[in-house]
């Protein structure tokens, strides 16, 4: 049985995300055992980004949630592909991989 569950580990923020537009979602984070677990997550690139982490590090209640929330505030049309080490007392790391792309707002015309 798993002391620990995530929920997801993946996110998908799309591809057509306005670089002026900001997005958010949520990684929660189960504790399932009866002991209070310290959590902790750090990018894992060295790439500038703008994403931002909150919080970051923090306490589960025994048989508790914390839901972290994941905010991309692009202000540049680039890709995101960034990769979260997730740390939960002293269990294996969890990696959470986020995916998106910005672009510049653009108007695709199709002619007959």
């Amino acid at each position: 049985i798993e002391a620990v569950a995530y929920n997801p580990t993946a996110f998908d923020l799309g591809e057509t995300v306005l670089f002026t537009d900001d997005v958010s979602t949520d990684l929660v984070i189960t504790n399932k055992s009866h002991l209070e677990l310290p959590f902790g997550l750090e990018r894992l690139s060295c790439s500038p980004s703008d994403l931002t982490i909150s919080p970051a590090t923090g306490v589960i209640p025994p048989a508790g949630t914390v839901t972290i929330r994941l905010a991309l505030s692009p202000r540049v049309p680039r890709r995101l592909d960034e990769r979260l080490e997730v740390c939960v007392g002293h269990l294996a790391a969890q990696i959470v991989t986020i995916t998106g792309r910005s672009v510049f707002p653009c108007l695709s015309l199709d002619q007959p």
